[in-house]
């Protein structure tokens, strides 16, 4: 009877506290990501408000090629819809409906998932132009109902989805600027040794808008504190643990001799990332705009079956080192099996 008595006080407990979780736990999952594009935003807004072309460039439509869709309606208006049916394990079933309309800056979609699995979730566009450069911020917001939020401590949409929607922006991106005549930059991407480095680092998780200012910063703060002891400075490394839409977890690293006794700084630590074999672009410019070349390096891991590995590095041989980003080189590295 005892030990009765102690495991129907553990499920209360279990029960409470999940009720707990739930209302401090946001009951929706959010994925969001943007992309410049050198167009007029008159330019980018028709390739999707009209779900023909949406279609086009939607990475989902793209990996299945038994995917068929049904417009129904005037395309490129408020109540037009596209239904889609492809293989369960990549597309599955659903249904795309225009929702709002605000030429040129504003889409709203509804997208109605409806197997394997039947959900809704609201789809919006916010497209910025600024001297003939549109950003395109594209936000997917799906509900997840009180008790059931509580999974998303186990499960994120972002990490799972974000993939698939910076490729599929970069498409768009791809198909207006070719339309608008911009010449796409080709990269080459170089399987090269990684060699063993061991760097001191600042980490921190930070918005992008706050990178530049971060990485100097910090680079300038290490540089003394390894002056003070009279030790040298080396290449100028970006450590990048984690990346999102709005944030980074990125260290700003200097290589320093495998020999030297470890930082004792609290805000410094000595970190060694081993030998790897790596693929690389060298990338002109400054590096927050790097977002073709790091599509050009996923494109090159999936063409070559290879997995990459954590983290990813860019290495500054001349960015945040001038004023002038038109001279900064950067080589950007992921470590790879």
């Amino acid at each position: 009877m005892k030990n009765l008595k102690q495991v129907g006080i553990f499920l209360v407990f279990v029960v409470l506290s999940a009720a707990i979780l739930s209302f401090l736990i946001p009951a929706q999952q959010k994925v969001e990501r943007s992309v410049q594009i050198q167009a007029p935003a008159a330019a980018v807004y028709q390739h999707i408000a009209e779900l023909e072309s949406f279609n086009k460039w939607s990475v989902w439509a793209q990996n299945d090629s038994t995917l068929k869709n049904v417009i129904t309606g005037q395309d490129g208006t408020v109540g037009a819809s596209s239904q889609w049916t492809g293989d369960p394990t990549i597309s599955g079933e659903g249904k795309i409906t225009i929702l709002k309309l605000n030429a040129p800056n504003e889409i709203e979609q509804e997208l109605h998932f409806m197997a394997p699995h039947n959900q809704k979730a609201k789809s919006r566009f916010v497209l910025t132009e600024n001297n003939g450069l549109t950003t395109v911020t594209w936000t997917v917001i799906v509900p997840t109902p009180r008790p059931w939020n509580i999974f998303n401590l186990f499960h994120s949409m972002d990490k799972e989805m974000g993939k698939d929607f910076d490729q599929g922006l970069n498409n768009l991106k791809q198909i207006v600027e070719k339309k608008a005549g911009v010449a796409a930059p080709a990269y080459t991407v170089s399987q090269i040794n990684f060699p063993a480095l061991t760097a001191d680092m600042v980490r921190q998780e930070i918005g992008d808008a706050d990178k530049t200012s971060f990485l100097q910063t910090h680079f300038n703060y290490i540089k003394e504190e390894l002056q003070k002891k009279q030790e040298t400075a080396g290449a100028l490394y970006g450590i990048v643990y984690k990346r999102d839409a709005r944030a980074s977890d990125i260290g700003a690293a200097i290589a320093v001799s495998a020999e030297k006794e470890k930082a004792d700084n609290e805000l410094i630590k000595t970190i060694s990332i081993p030998a790897s074999k790596a693929i690389a672009v060298d990338y002109y410019g400054d590096p927050a705009n790097a977002q073709a070349a790091y599509f050009a390096l996923e494109n090159y891991l999936r063409e070559q079956k290879l997995e990459k590995k954590m983290p990813v590095i860019e290495e500054y041989k001349t960015a945040y080192q001038h004023t002038d980003t038109a001279r900064w080189h950067t080589r950007l590295i992921y470590l790879v099996n």
